[in-house]
């Protein structure tokens, strides 16, 4: 079967998505880089529809996203300044002259914004943020034209790739651990219009926690969480003994290397999803499990999250993915992730050694401008893998009965 790549990407989304509190001008840097490799001319593009309402309330409740989609005048920082201005001038009249807040804003009408903010969950670690409702509609109508690409495949295999997606902590009613929108629940749903067997692999650092609340009854979406548990460590959910037929959790520990991700893919993972017999598979592929992460937890190198990312495509070769990114806080090295396992799906064969000249080429200085470093080559010293053959064995006899 013969494989066509595909890669969401937008200039407008960009700028959108680096407003996101967490991840403030991390998408610049992966878009930047993907362009800096030439990597975007290698694929066919998807241009985004933005969600509406509608669109939107296919698994948010009406409330919640007449919420999420209010104009508002809300302060800025200083350093945000010029990104809001320039998209003010690119939505042009998409974008209501309240929807932030200027210096002689009305400070009465700034509090009455964040009424009921709380009951949402738009606080704390998901605060609002400028042109928040401009980009909950951009990222849920980037993971739902990807999805609307491989409705349309005949005969082929398609892998559709959204590094903007990936938003799994989002519930039904509110926002949680970074997330506004669950744009993956809403691509799920959207696959489902075509095929009736629906994958989704989680393998960021947190529990996919809202993907599965929003299948857990469903005989037709089969989710699969590989994720660090502790106690204390977020979101706190997604222990073993949680998993059932079509809802499978591998928690795993600290200090998770190369060669045991790869084994977990290959022994736990593949056998449980080819159980279920998808017929397409979501893949979100959070990078916060990256040995130069600050989450500072597992010790994955880049080569080897992408070792085992490709294990499960080639567990699946007549199988259409959507690819969605998630977590990751080193910016830099998110970047050089996602841009690597972009070449990776497309099948480019050129070396990789110094970063190419760009508009972002300065940020990478501390690399001394290079693609590989020992931080992302290398296990961190000292961090020992906790994942060990008898636990490993443990969480195989507890999934045996499921594969």
């Amino acid at each position: 079967m013969g494989r066509k790549v595909f890669l969401v990407f937008s200039s407008v989304g960009c700028q959108l998505s680096d407003l996101v509190p967490a991840n403030k001008g991390r998408q610049s840097l992966v878009d930047s880089l993907i362009i800096a490799y030439d990597l975007h001319s290698k694929c066919e593009i998807i241009s985004v529809a933005n969600a509406d309402a509608s669109d939107l309330t296919a698994y948010h409740s009406p409330q919640y996203v007449a919420k999420l989609l209010e104009v508002r005048s809300d302060d800025f920082s200083d350093e945000e300044e010029d990104a809001i201005e320039r998209l003010k001038n690119t939505l042009g009249v998409t974008c209501d002259a309240n929807s932030v807040r200027t210096a002689d804003s009305d400070k009465e009408n700034t509090q009455l914004d964040h009424v009921g903010d709380d009951m949402y969950g738009l606080e704390y670690d998901t605060p609002v943020f400028p042109f928040m409702n401009e980009y909950v509609k951009f990222v849920a109508g980037s993971s739902l034209s990807a999805a609307r690409c491989l409705l349309t495949c005949v005969n082929s295999r398609r892998i559709s790739i959204n590094w903007y997606g990936g938003r799994h902590h989002c519930f039904k009613n509110r926002a949680s651990g970074f997330c506004y929108v669950n744009d993956v629940v809403l691509a799920i749903l959207k696959l489902r219009q075509k095929f009736k067997k629906v994958a989704y692999v989680d393998l960021d650092l947190h529990h996919g926690d809202g993907v599965e609340r929003a299948f857990q009854f469903s005989h037709n979406v089969t989710t699969c969480s590989v994720h660090m548990h502790d106690i204390g460590f977020y979101p706190g959910t997604g222990g073993l003994k949680s998993s059932r037929r079509g809802m499978y959790n591998i928690p795993l520990k600290r200090g998770l290397k190369d060669e045991t991700m790869v084994q977990v893919v290959r022994d736990f993972v593949c056998p449980l999803m080819k159980a279920g017999d998808p017929e397409v598979i979501v893949l979100q592929l959070g990078c916060d499990g990256l040995v130069s992460d600050p989450s500072g937890q597992w010790n994955l190198t880049i080569r080897g999250y992408w070792s085992a990312v490709e294990l499960i495509l080639k567990c699946f070769p007549n199988v259409s993915f959507l690819v969605l990114g998630g977590g990751g806080y080193d910016h830099t090295e998110a970047a050089k992730c996602w841009a690597y396992i972009t070449k990776m799906i497309i099948g480019d064969e050129s070396e990789w050694t110094e970063i190419p000249d760009h508009d972002h080429q300065e940020d990478y200085s501390r690399d001394s401008f290079q693609f590989w470093t020992v931080k992302n080559q290398e296990p961190k010293v000292g961090r020992k893998d906790e994942n060990t053959p008898e636990y490993l064995r443990m969480l195989k006899n507890s999934l045996d009965i499921f594969m």
